[in-house]
């Protein structure tokens, strides 16, 4: 079922962790529902069973009565993720895929961004969290005497069949060893001469254990909800094959809960649905969207000489970009190995294309150009074990919730008062949602915020929280709470209750004015000034800098496949002619504050008018007057080639990064005395998504593109937009893409006192229906490199200190992307030229001018050099 609403399916596929059920599996502690309760839990899997438990045993509980719980589940208990995958660290390579059992802890994967995004202390503070869930198992079971769940504590061995990628992962870990990270400390690195045969894993090149454990962990959820039913006895109702239909609230104590067989009230109301979180509330469909694994056992039949014992859990990474497969050795030498990602995920077609696996909720069937994958897999990358006769014996899907921005959903749901989340694990909730779930107590029961609860964890999960208002996103404070704003976790909180509430004012929210809204967050009366998160101490959300007035606030829509980014104030700041702003306002750091006159959407876009150019202004026949003359026979707004993000390892350089973009382009504007003309107009829109555009090739990125422009209309794009289309407006001939190698060319004119015109850092420049036979007849296909028209450049090449060598023989052109023609579809630019090239492109026959500004790669747009080109030139 790939659907844009997921539900439960009733016949799924039988994993192995289900074939030995309990009594307990589908229980129904009442023939029918209790009509009453004061705690209704949504979904009977890790996070349902792990919260119900806390409610009884937390401190906050001994404090008072127990609380009536019931737990509501659609199918069976422990059916969903808990019970066919359990989660896994899908994260830190940027896919979603799952095995079964394996209590895995994040110490280098992700760890690098949090520190980028919120510093080394909270960084840590995350892994220190996620190393204390295996203690903390380890403690439940013993006290709870669970002994048949069949714990291991051993090591994960993380293997690299390619040696960049090995790499680059410990470059990553000797940094954090360099910054002071002890947790670091248990992380093994096998010599890589020697990682074969440490890891047992053929071909090899790098390899690296720490501490990391396995469990059955349907038996784990098992045997924790018979103690919740001994410990909260009549309190405790348990109800499944219950599917929750809706949730109605009349106040924020009174929820009425509706499922087939009939309603019950709660004074609060808990969603564990993790991937199904839409299917009820369906704000949340862009921010955990549902992904379909596939995952196996594999059986090894007894042999007169069995296959070596393996000790350890597994992550193989046998391909150079991208994919792993995630494998756990079962106490009885069975195997457990899910992954395949890289199969059936085709990274050349939209997210929402791949309907094997993207937003597909139906595990009733198998992923079938992957369901071959794992017959064999044993003896094919794994030493002694060619004759093992290892086999599948069950293979299986499950359905994980991947969270938009790879943070978990844990807290209060955004204008819902009495309402609970904790969702969207994105295959990582084995060494997350059991201490979680007891902060989510601690909220519950004594009406606590989450930063002030026992849970170390705030920043990762109520960043998250962002990702709750689904659809529309602005960033608002009040100034005077600026101050107050000492902890991120604080800051998001803020911000994800003004966004919600502003969706009100459009008539999509609750309605609440802004003044209702700054007066629950003890506002100063003056409620028409907001401001950036200004003073955070730790991982601002909008850095300190200058200010900027506006006249609209913009209230931005998000496209489902967009994450939420830095990015949406740009784009919705600069790209309305009311807005002014100060020079600094683009500058890395910069903050921002708003006196709103008006508040729209940008769907409202069409109501503020396109810039009014008069007729002086277009008589000059400049690139620029022809822009302005394009917008205003379009009625379009904006100008600019939209931006393709293939890189994610660094939020706060791609923030500067694009940043720059939009200082150089002010300032440009500026320095012609035309910024007041067309800067407000000019809008760089930022298609990104870690999991479906992450490492794509530039020919990958162009097909998307294409996609992108066929789907124009004027609501995505604004009034005008299809006409700009059709009068092949360079916004739709080219898209720029950033990968690592820009962001590092950017980094490094950082880090010069003067870059020079080569020194700003460089963005990829894709035509978007490029062919080798395109320019077939413009350019001279005889031509070579080498050392014609060096002549006319002799003189300033000496000028500038460059040697000047006479006797240089022709070379052919050096292959590219498997052309060596001229022209191979795409070339490097200089960013502090974009607009020039945008205007270039746009006079006279975009070809023609595409072809006199193109520069070959490796060289860089605008080139100073004509020996550079010289198949441009007759001989």
């Amino acid at each position: 079922m790939a659907s844009k609403t997921p539900i439960p399916v009733e016949n799924p596929t039988l994993p192995f962790w289900l074939t030995d059920r309990s009594p307990l599996d589908q229980i129904r502690s009442t023939p029918e529902l209790p009509q009453e309760s004061d705690i209704v839990i949504i979904g009977a899997g890790y996070a349902g069973v792990s919260l119900a438990y806390h409610l009884l045993t937390s401190e906050a509980a001994k404090s008072s009565p127990p609380p009536s719980i019931t737990i509501l589940e659609a199918r069976t208990v422990c059916s969903g993720a808990t019970g066919r995958n359990v989660q896994h660290d899908a994260r830190h390579v940027r896919i979603t895929k799952q095995t079964g059992g394996h209590l895995r802890p994040d110490v280098y994967g992700e760890i690098p961004l949090y520190i980028q995004r919120h510093g080394l202390e909270l960084a840590t503070e995350v892994a220190e969290f996620e190393l204390s869930h295996v203690k903390a198992i380890q403690a439940v079971l013993k006290k709870e005497q669970i002994e048949d769940c069949d714990l291991v504590i051993t090591r994960n061995m993380n293997v690299y069949l390619h040696a960049e990628r090995g790499k680059r992962v410990k470059d990553a870990i000797d940094k954090l060893r360099d910054q002071g990270c002890t947790f670091v400390d248990d992380i093994f690195h096998a010599p890589d001469k020697d990682a074969e045969a440490i890891s047992g894993v053929k071909g090899a090149k790098t390899a690296f254990s720490f501490t990391s454990g396995s469990l059955w962990p349907y038996k784990f959820i098992l045997g924790l909800l018979r103690k919740v039913l001994e410990y909260g006895g009549d309190k405790i109702n348990v109800q499944t094959t219950t599917p929750v239909t809706s949730v109605s609230s009349s106040s924020a104590t009174s929820h009425t809960i509706t499922t087939p067989r009939g309603t019950i009230k709660a004074k609060q109301v808990v969603y564990t649905t993790n991937a199904y979180t839409s299917g009820i509330l369906p704000e949340y469909a862009p921010a955990i969207i549902p992904a379909r694994g596939i995952v196996s056992h594999i059986d090894v039949p007894d042999a007169q000489k069995p296959p070596p014992h393996l000790s350890y859990t597994y992550v193989v990474c046998p391909h150079e970009s991208t994919g792993v497969d995630y494998m756990i050795v079962r106490p009885d030498g069975s195997i457990v190995v899910g992954g395949a990602h890289q199969i059936h995920a085709n990274p050349s077609r939209k997210p929402e294309d791949n309907t094997e696996w993207y937003r597909n909720s139906d595990d009733s069937t198998l992923i079938e150009s992957t369901k071959g994958y794992f017959e064999g897999y044993m003896q094919k990358y794994f030493r002694g074990w060619e004759d093992s006769g290892a086999h599948v014996k069950e293979l299986w899907t499950g359905i994980m919730g991947y969270s938009s921005d790879s943070a978990p959903h844990v807290g209060q749901v955004p204008s819902r008062p009495g309402q609970y989340i904790s969702a969207g694990f994105t295959g990582h909730g084995m060494p997350v949602i059991f201490l979680t779930t007891k902060g989510l107590a601690e909220m519950i029961l004594a009406e606590k915020k989450f930063e002030e609860t026992a849970v170390a964890l705030i920043v990762p999960f109520l960043l998250a929280l962002k990702q709750s208002v689904a659809c529309f996103a602005v960033y608002v404070f009040s100034v005077d709470d600026r101050q107050a704003c000492r902890r991120m976790g604080i800051v998001v909180v803020m911000a994800v209750r003004v966004l919600f509430h502003v969706v009100g004012l459009l008539g999509l929210g609750d309605g609440r004015t802004p003044e209702t809204v700054f007066d629950g967050l003890a506002c100063p009366s003056n409620k028409s000034s907001y401001a950036g998160a200004a003073s955070c101490e730790t991982g601002d959300l909008v850095p300190m800098g200058g200010f900027v007035e506006v006249d609209v606030v913009v209230v931005r829509q998000i496209s489902p496949y967009l994450c939420f980014s830095h990015s949406q104030s740009y784009v919705s700041l600069n790209a309305y002619p009311n807005a002014t702003s100060t020079a600094s306002f683009f500058e890395p750091g910069a903050s921002f504050s708003l006196r709103s006159k008006q508040t729209v959407s940008e769907d409202a876009s069409a109501t503020i008018p396109p810039p009014n150019f008069n007729e002086h202004d277009l008589s000059s026949r400049t690139p620029l007057s022809g822009l302005a003359l394009l917008l205003q026979e379009t009625s379009h707004n904006r100008w600019g080639f939209p931006i393709f993000r293939t890189t994610y390892a660094n939020n706060d350089l791609f923030t500067a990064y694009l940043s720059e973009i939009y200082r150089s382009a002010n300032e440009s504007l500026e320095n012609i005395g035309r910024r007041e003309a067309l800067s407000p107009y000019f809008s760089c829109p930022v298609i990104e998504h870690p999991l479906s555009l992450n490492g794509l090739s530039k020919t990958q990125i162009r097909e998307r593109f294409s996609a992108w422009v066929r789907d124009t209309t004027d609501q995505r794009d604004g009034v005008g937009a299809v006409k700009m289309r059709e009068l092949k407006a360079p916004q739709y001939e080219f898209c720029l893409m950033v990968d690592e190698e820009c962001l590092v060319s950017f980094w490094q004119a950082q880090q010069q006192p003067h870059g020079g015109w080569k020194g700003n850092g460089k963005v990829v420049v894709i035509e978007r229906d490029w062919s080798p036979e395109k320019y077939r007849g413009q350019q001279n296909e005889d031509w070579t490199d080498g050392e014609s028209h060096r002549i006319f450049d002799k003189e300033y090449l000496e000028e500038n200190g460059e040697e000047y060598e006479r006797d240089v023989p022709p070379t052919p052109f050096e292959e590219i992307d498997g052309c060596r023609s001229p022209l191979v579809g795409w070339m490097y630019a200089d960013i502090h030229h974009l607009k020039s090239l945008y205007c270039e492109c746009l006079e006279n026959s975009y070809r023609e001018n595409w072809y006199e500004s193109y520069v070959r790669p490796p060289g860089i747009y605008p080139t100073l050099y004509r020996h550079e080109q010289p198949w441009k030139y007759s001989i």
